[in-house]
């Protein structure tokens, strides 16, 4: 009887508040029938950005039974049962093809022309990734970050872009090519009256009282940086980074940093040298701590290994359409022992990193980011062991196989080795993908100042070390693991013949083929697009399979070392370029070995560890 009694209350409650939200009238002092009621302070300014309803507890805090987790796959999109606005249908085609993208991107279904971004759960990140497809989409670089928040509902963007295409406006592309024709002075100079002009758009400073010689900090920087960044690439096509800006003195500086990075790519680095050997990035990772004995493995799970820059995303949303795997974004767990291990130095990545953990509750528990958020935090306050976490999430999601993308997994043998005694029987697959590729994203993308390296590194030797240094790892390391653990894709394969390769792919982990794998741009919420990976990976709309020769016309302006042609050559990755320079680097050393007219000033340094290695040899 009471059991019914208040599920037949919670129902008249739920039919009311519909009846209400939908603008009809109720009579309250009926409906309350002089009961006590209790008031809440509610927001006196009409856009504040905050929710006042109050939520049930929806998952655990330390992973025990959860009232949001199920047994059941579910569907494969949120539904928009918790937004405050009513549904509203796309009136055009820039509408109906907004939705797609919204949906795609936060995994809601049914989402509405006036649907607000930020209550969908809309931040930068997601701004900038709809702004990059859009773009792509319609051939517009006039609309900015801020005009995303300033217009937050599909029908405010898509009258954005209809009134703005064909118009460069302000925001119009560099001529880049013109730009480097003009004396150094005068490049300088136009960057920084390009520079006054955006901060003065984007503060309430007057153009005529922003100086160029006068402290960034000043100009109120931090709180327009996101929107400062993405108008850099878009009209200069440089992509900086947050700590850059935020490190240097004044507009002046900014303006230099800008001009110089506009030669960089293509050209000769004379940056500091790196060798293979001598360098490593994850001297932060913490000593991997030995298993206790009497501690049982987790049961299995799967990791992608692979370098940076190869694809893993990509891979990882494609598997993730499958409905017995649980593929989460790079949650960088294996990395640490201890959450409070994880929390504090994960962000040596960066902060968006850790979002993936997030990401992972959010699928597993059925519940909002902020959520989500606050589980991760109460797993740091408790300092699980990070092999803790994984068996929670193995726990919430059963009838899939957990599958880790972390790239930074390859570059520490300690890590790659821990994932045998955390797991039992874990199974790995390999995303090999040709050097030329991935160093070339490396500088493109400017990976080596996303590092915040202490020292400045040639970047495209240090693309190189990243490339090599994985791989060799990930290859003596399977080396030590049984074959029928071990897959290897191709990424050039994976995009030619995506169906073939996830036929064997599911064949390795025992699970039927599902035609969703081979389509990753259909808006299933499981994918996590939105999450840290490859922010790229979401300006596609489908699988290009052109983007497996890329590397054909890709020209290095150095030599690959030994140890990475030794890599290469063991992946069976023809070198074309590299062949032709060894010939004469070949030439060069011998006749240094000679004694002739070659100095050893004339050599890189790669040339001088092969005549190292050659007189090593003689002796």
């Amino acid at each position: 009887g009471n059991e019914k009694t208040a599920s037949g209350i919670v129902g008249l409650h739920r039919v009311i508040g519909e009846l209400w939200s939908g603008g009809n009238a109720i009579n309250w002092n009926l409906y309350y029938n002089d009961l006590p009621r209790r008031k809440i302070p509610l927001p006196t300014y009409p856009f504040e950005r905050k929710r006042y309803w109050v939520d049930p507890p929806r998952q655990p805090l330390l992973g025990g039974n959860s009232v949001g987790g199920s047994d059941e796959i579910g569907d494969s999109k949120y539904s928009r049962e918790d937004l405050t606005s009513i549904f509203a249908a796309p009136m055009n085609e820039v509408e109906k093809s907004l939705t797609v993208m919204w949906e795609t991107l936060f995994g809601i279904d049914g989402i509405g022309r006036d649907d607000d971004f930020q209550e969908l759960g809309g931040n930068s990140l997601h701004a900038t990734m709809l702004l990059n497809k859009i773009n792509s989409s319609y051939k517009v670089n006039n609309i900015s970050l801020r005009d995303i928040f300033d217009n937050p509902t599909i029908a405010m963007v898509a009258a954005l872009i209809e009134g703005r295409k064909g118009k460069n406006g302000k925001n119009s592309t560099i001529d880049v090519d013109e730009f480097k024709r003009l004396p150094t002075d005068l490049q300088i100079r136009t960057v920084a009256d390009y520079l006054m002009v955006k901060i003065s758009g984007y503060t309430h400073y007057s153009l005529e009282s922003i100086d160029a010689e006068s402290d960034l900090k000043g100009y109120n920087i931090t709180s327009y940086l996101t929107e400062l960044i993405w108008d850099i690439k878009m009209d200069f096509k440089v992509l900086l980074y947050p700590h850059e800006i935020q490190n240097l003195s004044n507009i002046q500086a900014l303006s230099q940093l800008i001009a110089d990075e506009l030669f960089r790519m293509g050209e000769k680095s004379n940056k500091k040298s790196i060798s293979i050997s001598d360098f490593s990035y994850y001297d932060w990772v913490p000593e991997v701590l030995p298993e206790k004995q009497s501690g049982d493995r987790n049961g299995r799970a799967v990791f992608i290994l692979s370098a940076g820059r190869t694809g893993s995303t990509i891979l990882r949303v494609m598997l993730a359409g499958h409905s017995h795997l649980f593929c989460p974004p790079e949650l960088g767990l294996l990395l640490f022992n201890s959450m409070r291990e994880w929390d504090g130095l994960y962000q040596k990545i960066s902060n968006i990193a850790k979002d993936g953990l997030a990401y992972a509750l959010m699928d597993i528990f059925n519940c909002d980011y902020a959520a989500a958020k606050e589980l991760v935090g109460e797993y740091v306050r408790k300092d699980l062991p990070t092999k803790e976490v994984y068996r929670i999430m193995q726990k919430q999601s059963p009838g899939r196989i957990l599958v880790d993308k972390t790239p930074d997994y390859s570059h520490v043998k300690d890590v790659l080795r821990k994932a045998e005694t955390v797991f039992e029987s874990a199974q790995y697959i390999y995303l090999t993908r040709h050097p030329y590729s991935v160093v070339d994203s490396y500088v493109r993308n400017r990976f080596d100042k996303a590092m915040a390296l202490e020292e400045e590194y040639n970047p495209f030797m240090l693309g190189e070390n990243m490339w090599t240094t994985a791989n060799s790892n990930i290859l003596e390391f399977l080396g030590n693991v049984e074959e029928k653990r071990c897959f290897t894709i191709r990424y050039e394969e994976l995009v030619k013949s995506p169906e073939r390769v996830m036929t064997g792919v599911c064949k390795f982990l025992g699970v039927p083929f599902e035609a969703a794998m081979v389509n990753p741009y259909d808006g299933n919420r499981r994918r996590m697009i939105a999450g840290p990976g490859d922010p790229n990976v979401f300006v596609h709309s489908s699988i290009n399979p052109d983007l497996a020769d890329v590397w054909r016309d890709i020209r290095l302006p150095h030599q690959f070392a030994r140890a990475t042609l030794d890599v290469a050559a063991r992946l069976g990755y023809e070198l074309p370029n590299d062949t032709i320079q060894q010939n004469k680097s070949e030439d060069r050393i011998e006749k240094i070995e000679r004694r002739k007219a070659l100095d050893l000033n004339d050599l890189s340094m790669n040339e001088i560890d092969s005549l190292i290695n050659k007189l090593l040899i003689k002796d």
